[in-house]
């Protein structure tokens, strides 16, 4: 009975030598080897270039610079003579990586048990092995945008409404106690006529800029940068990969470090004067 599979991996792929030669060997365990058939790799770069090869050897070899880094890469399985397609079954295969749609598997051949045994090997490395990152498409990360700027927008005008609203406590008790009301004339009028000072407009302006990058796509940007996906680590990309990877990993040790040593400064403060 024919049979047909078609599925999209859901995260993104990092796939380097030693998981590209792990996907090379469970394809030859599961068909190549029984159909007597080869693995062609289809490779797409950045500078429009295009080769088909056999050698998994001249994939892994590729420079992979910025201007022409690997875009796409196809694993094929070739197909048989015609005069030997219906003695062995013809399988059409096709297992997809590019650095914007992600990693997809076609498989469709006469042979059910063939097509789903091959789908499940594959299947299961894949999920578990290669797309191992977060990714986010483009509407949820318009949505979390929309709901960070809002959340910014609201943040700025709170401290806007706070900085017109709030007197400084002591002057104020001083101006309570006089009787004078001239006196309580005159400070409310200053109060109501004073400038916000400059960290409340560097806060201001920078809950603005947030929040408008937030709406036109730095959310996406921001995780990509955390949780880079879509990678071909082959070349100079592993080198770049590597040492992008080193660089979040302390930056995230700084800032949570940071976080901690301030939480637990505030506490030592607030136990302590609250208990004068």
């Amino acid at each position: 009975m024919p049979a047909f599979v078609e599925h999209s991996f859901r995260g993104g792929f990092l796939l380097d030598e030693t998981r590209l030669r792990k996907l090379k060997d469970i394809i030859e365990s599961r068909e190549t080897r029984v159909s007597d058939s080869k693995i062609l790799y289809r490779i797409s770069r950045g500078d429009s270039y295009s080769y088909e090869t056999e050698s998994v050897d001249d994939v892994v070899k590729e420079d992979n610079e910025d201007w022409r880094r690997i875009t796409h890469l196809d694993l094929k399985i070739s197909r048989p003579e015609p005069e030997d397609a219906k003695k062995k079954g013809d399988l059409r295969f096709i297992l997809s990586f590019s650095d914007k749609e992600g990693c997809e598997l076609r498989i469709a051949a006469e042979d059910r048990d063939r097509v789903f045994l091959l789908f499940s090997d594959l299947r299961d490395y894949i999920q578990n092995e290669v797309t191992v990152t977060r990714t986010l498409d483009k509407e949820t990360s318009r949505f979390l945008g929309m709901l960070i700027s809002m959340g910014l927008l609201i943040f700025a005008l709170l401290t806007i409404l706070y900085f017109i609203q709030h007197f400084e406590p002591e002057p104020l008790k001083q101006v309570l106690k006089n009787p004078d009301i001239a006196t309580k004339l005159n400070f409310l009028i200053e109060q109501r006529g004073r400038t916000p000072s400059l960290k409340v407009m560097i806060l201001i302006g920078c809950a603005f800029a947030f929040s408008f990058g937030a709406l036109f796509g730095s959310v996406g940007a921001v995780v990509r940068f955390i949780f880079p996906g879509n990678e071909f680590l082959f070349g100079k990309r592993k080198e770049r990969f590597e040492k992008r990877e080193r660089l979040t990993s302390n930056l995230l040790w700084v800032v949570g470090v940071g976080c901690v040593v301030s939480i637990i400064a505030g506490l030592i403060v607030w136990r302590f004067t609250s208990s004068r």
